[in-house]
This record gives C-alpha cells, structure tokens and sequence, in this order.
C-alpha cells in the first residue's frame, strides 16, 4: 500500500506533466501561427501598402510590423531569461533535496536534540 506522501508525490507528478504538455501544445501552436503571419505579411503588406497606401487599417498593419520587430530584437534576452529561469528552478530543486537530506542524515545518525537531565 501506498503512503500519504507517495501517492501526494505521484498526483504532483502527474500534474505537472499535463501542465508541461499543455504549455508544450500552446507554444507549437504560437509558433505556427506566428510563421504563418509572417509568411501572410510578407506577401500581402507590400503590396496593400504599394495598391491602396496607408489608411488606418495600413497604419495598424504596420504597428503589427513594429511589434514582430520589437519581438525578433528582444528574442535573445528572452532566451536568456528562459534558460535563466530554469537553471534556477534546477537549482531550487537541488537545494531542497540536499536540505531534506540533511534532515534524513540527522535522523539517522540519532543525532536529534535530547533535553538534559
């Protein structure tokens, strides 16, 4: 039979790995989309831009440039940032492990305060 914190464990587990497909689905799909706006801006925006000029409907297209711009400039830190961020989570995880098996060490060891008599 299982104990409370197996089963806790595994639920946490599990949890986390449908969170993790999640997120995974959600940036495939990010990614696609914004591939298949910038294949549809490459070839429609010159062209509006050349037949028509640039009306209000123009000047938002071209804000949406800006932002694909401002996006593929700030890429790299962003990388930085994620990579970053789960070397820390890393590191997080470590440092409990290690905490908890100092704890798991002291037990062991009787090692635990014992009131004087």
């Amino acid at each position: 039979m299982k104990t409370l914190e197996e089963v806790t464990y595994e639920a946490g587990r599990d949890a986390l790995a449908d969170q993790e497909a999640l997120v995974a689905g959600i940036r495939q799909r990010t990614g696609t989309l914004l591939a298949a706006h910038a294949l549809v801006a490459s070839f429609l925006g010159a062209t509006t831009i050349r037949a028509v000029g640039l009306h209000p409907l123009g000047w938002l297209a071209a804000a949406g440039f800006g932002y694909q711009a401002l996006r593929r400039e700030t890429a790299p830190r962003v990388t930085i940032m994620s990579r970053c961020s789960g070397l820390l989570s890393v590191l997080m995880i470590a440092q409990t492990l290690a905490w908890l098996s100092a704890l798991a060490v002291d037990r062991s060891h009787g090692s635990a305060a014992t009131p004087a008599d």
